[in-house]
């Protein structure tokens, strides 16, 4: 189990979306967990393969100016 420490304007949030829930506070945290850290994953991986196309672009052109000081 992990202990999270909420700032005061989000956790009145969470405390009255409970209320008009009929749940915990802790569901209402849960799910809204469970909601974004798919979207976040997605995400990272875009950025992830963003970083790699621009790593091997770099180093193309990283050795084309290699083989232009040759000639």
């Amino acid at each position: 189990m992990i202990k999270v420490t909420i700032p005061n304007d989000i956790g009145e949030k969470v405390t009255k979306l409970a209320k008009g829930k009929k749940t915990t506070q802790e569901e209402i945290v849960v799910e809204a967990l469970r909601y974004y850290l798919p979207i976040v994953e997605e995400g990272l991986e875009d950025e992830l393969r963003a970083w790699d196309k621009l790593s091997d672009e770099a180093l193309a052109n990283f050795e084309a100016a290699l083989k232009e000081k040759e000639l």
